[in-house]
């Protein structure tokens, strides 16, 4: 159970770590003529677990991580305004993962 939590908390970080990429692509190429915004929605994937952070990450940030999907211009500030949410996400995923690599240390320690 505690190796799952720390899998899924790794992957939660990956798919964060994923979307600031695009967020920073975007911003990058704000005024690159033709360039259509790009960006990450990975509901599908988190919702097919159970755990909390990931369904309540689903919930927010709406499908697969590999599907990224192209249209529109950049709007700066949108674009500012998903890299400060997808921070707090992060934040509280290293957080979950911290407390996971905890629980772990306590057990192995237990067990001596």
């Amino acid at each position: 159970m505690i190796l799952n939590s720390l899998k899924a908390s790794n992957n939660v970080l990956d798919l964060l770590s994923s979307k600031q990429e695009l967020i920073a692509e975007n911003l990058a190429n704000v005024h690159t003529p033709g360039y259509k915004r790009r960006d990450m929605n990975f509901s599908q994937y988190l919702a097919g677990h159970n755990n909390k952070l990931e369904t309540a990450l689903s919930e927010k940030l709406g499908a697969s991580p590999f599907n990224v999907t192209e249209g529109g211009e950049v709007n700066t500030a949108d674009e500012l305004m998903d890299m400060q949410k997808v921070q707090v996400f992060y934040s509280v995923a290293a957080r979950q993962m911290t407390s996971v690599i905890q629980q772990l240390k306590q057990v192995t320690q237990a067990g001596k």
